[in-house]
C-alpha cells in the first residue's frame, strides 16, 4: 500500500519545490533561488558520485549513496517547474485581450516543453535504476573480463553473477528500488549460493 503512494508523494514534492522556488525568485532574490537550486544540485551529485565510486569495495554504502541521484533529479526538475510558473506570470502580467491570449499559448507552451524535458516522478526511480545498474556492471565483470584494476571477476553462474548481470533471473527484471535492494542481497552473500568472487580476483566486498 505504502509502495503505491512513493509516486504520488514524490510528484507532489516535486510540485511543492518549484511552488517554492518560484516563491524564493519573485518574493526574496533570483540569486537566493538559483543557488539553492546549485547547492541542492551539487549536494546530493557528489553524494551520488562518491557512491558510485565505493562499488566493488562497499556495495551497501555504494548502492544508498547512488540513491540520492534521485534529489539532483528532483530539484532539477522543480527548477523547470518553477520557471515555468515565472514564465507564464510574467508573460500573463497587465496582458489583456489579443496579448493576454497570446501570453496565454506562449506561457503554456514554455511550460510543456520545461516539462517535457525532465523527468516524471513515475520515470524517476527508472532513472535511478539505470545509473545504478550501470555502476554496477562498469565494475564486476564476469570471469576472465577484467581489464581494468578496480574491476572485480564474478564466476560465471553464480547468483551474484545472474544478479548483477541478467535481466531475467530470479524474476528481477529490471532495476527498481525493490529488485536492486534484491540484487544487491545476491551479490553480497546475503542470499544465494555464494562462491560470487573468482579466485584471485581481489577482496571480496562486504
Amino acid at each position: 500500500m505504502l509502495s503505491g503512494l512513493v509516486d504520488p508523494l514524490r510528484a507532489l514534492a516535486f510540485t511543492a519545490g518549484g511552488a517554492g522556488l518560484a516563491w524564493l525568485w519573485t518574493s526574496v532574490h533570483p540569486v537566493v533561488a538559483l543557488s539553492a537550486v546549485a547547492a541542492i544540485f551539487l549536494l546530493s551529485f557528489g553524494l551520488a558520485g562518491y557512491g558510485r565510486g565505493l562499488v566493488g569495495r562497499s556495495d551497501e554504502h555504494a548502492m544508498w549513496l547512488m540513491e540520492t541521484r534521485v534529489v539532483s533529479i528532483g530539484v532539477l526538475t522543480a527548477a523547470a517547474g518553477a520557471l515555468g510558473i515565472i514564465i507564464t506570470v510574467e508573460l500573463a502580467t497587465d496582458a489583456k485581450g489579443y496579448e493576454g491570449e497570446l501570453a496565454t499559448v506562449v506561457g503554456g507552451a514554455l511550460v510543456a516543453f520545461f516539462a517535457g524535458i525532465t523527468y516524471t516522478a513515475e520515470k524517476v526511480d527508472e532513472a535511478v535504476g539505470s545509473y545504478i545498474a550501470s555502476a554496477f556492471q562498469s565494475v564486476y565483470v564476469r570471469q576472465g573480463q577484467k581489464s581494468k584494476p578496480d574491476q572485480v571477476e564474478l564466476v560465471v553462474g553464480s547468483d551474484a553473477h545472474l544478479a548483477v548481470m541478467s535481466s531475467t533471473a530470479f524474476g528481477l527484471t529490471d532495476w527498481s528500488a525493490k529488485n536492486r535492494r534484491k540484487r544487491l542481497d545476491y551479490l553480497t552473500g546475503k542470499i544465494g549460493n555464494g562462491g560470487r568472487i573468482a579466485a584471485g580476483a581481489g577482496p571480496d566486498t562486504e
